[in-house]
């Protein structure tokens, strides 16, 4: 059976990783279950900027670097980066305008466009305008 890819967005991380978290155990039990689903979760340079700021800002520098390198050690995440040109920034900006998203949800999105990726792990609800994604949050 073939391992299905589910993107997974920071703020998934971001609460698996403070154990007071509103989301914490949801977003646990997220990362747990894809062993289970037999899925491979997705990140990109993106996602780990945006946690390396956000525990950065929170942590400082030698926590943010740990818990980045931690996330990148992970069994069932892998990082996947697409080269991208002009034409693809345009098409991302495009998404952005369409979906009324933040520029970096924009990029998440064409990553799961151009990589084939159906479901999207997050808390995020502005993904759900999104027709060729699914959101999975529980």
């Amino acid at each position: 059976m073939n391992e299905s890819r589910i993107f997974v967005d920071s703020n998934i991380f971001i609460n698996m990783l403070k154990s007071n978290a509103e989301f914490y155990e949801q977003a646990c039990n997220l990362v747990h279950e894809f062993s289970n689903r037999n899925e491979i979760g997705i990140i990109t340079p993106y996602i780990l900027n945006e946690l390396h700021y956000f525990f950065l800002r929170k942590d400082g520098q030698e926590v943010a670097l740990r818990l980045c390198k931690d996330i990148l050690k992970m069994k069932r995440i892998a990082l996947i980066d697409l080269e991208l040109v002009s034409t693809d920034v345009i098409d991302i900006l495009g998404l952005a305008k369409k979906y009324n998203l933040k520029t970096f949800d924009a990029y998440h999105a064409y990553y799961c466009k151009k990589l084939g990726i159906k479901k999207i792990a997050t808390f995020d609800s502005d993904f759900k305008k999104i027709k060729w994604l699914k959101v999975v949050d529980s």
